[in-house]
């Protein structure tokens, strides 16, 4: 069957401050924007300097395409540790400047990795993630139709599944399995308390939720329509 429609958190554009945008203009070709997630593209002042361009996942990459009309190379799988390998095989000058355009609180591992790497990176918040507590309906939907396992694309997510679980006493579903596209994912799912924790690759998880979320998009329409 399809999945609940349980949002967890809202997206919160945050503008660059004074001081990123000018630096942003000094950016030369040696240096490396990398996008992590699609909810940058508001964020980032028109036109872009030339610079190396990285975006994690296909929907990014697509979303920053459509808003700068340039091109942004993604590795085959959207996660941290994808993005970390793929830049091992490119060529990054030592003076380079890279930097992260990322949500608050989120990706942290690359940044901390390519600085120990000797790199300068710098990131920088281009959206919050603000908590959204589930409506009466969804959580009587939720009660109605359990879900058979929960999908977790990001640490985030489970952070605050588990936040609306406390909140509405609903934790015994903490024994509902975990499918996470990173073992990173899958430990933070197990600090949380989650009983079950699996590793799945993304080749199968993103069919699933490519159907869910072309279903989604088509009952907003539907809604806007009546």
């Amino acid at each position: 069957g399809m999945g609940l429609d349980l949002p967890t958190f809202d997206i919160l554009p945050c503008p660059l401050t004074p001081t990123e945008t000018v630096l942003l203009h000094t950016l030369t070709p040696d240096d490396w924007l990398i996008a992590t997630s699609q909810h940058v593209a508001a964020s980032l002042p028109l036109p872009l300097p030339a610079t190396q361009r990285l975006a994690i996942g296909r929907q990014t990459a697509t979303t920053l395409h459509t808003y700068t009309t340039l091109s942004w190379p993604t590795p085959p799988q959207a996660h941290s540790e994808a993005l970390l390998t793929y830049l091992r095989t490119q060529t990054i000058a030592h003076h380079a400047r890279i930097i992260l355009l990322s949500g608050e609180g989120g990706r942290d591992i690359i940044q901390h990795t390519l600085q120990a790497a000797g790199y300068d990176v710098q990131k920088w918040i281009c959206y919050q993630r603000q908590f959204r507590l589930w409506s009466p309906e969804a959580v009587q939907q939720l009660h109605q139709t359990p879900p058979h396992v929960w999908l977790a694309f990001s640490g985030e997510t489970l952070h605050f599944l588990k936040q609306n679980l406390i909140h509405y006493q609903l934790t015994t579903l903490q024994h509902i399995p975990v499918l996470a596209i990173s073992e990173r994912i899958v430990k933070v799912g197990q600090s949380l308390g989650f009983s079950e924790c699996r590793l799945v690759s993304q080749e199968k998880l993103l069919p699933v939720f490519s159907q869910w979320h072309c279903k989604r998009q088509q009952d907003r329409k539907t809604r806007s329509l009546t």
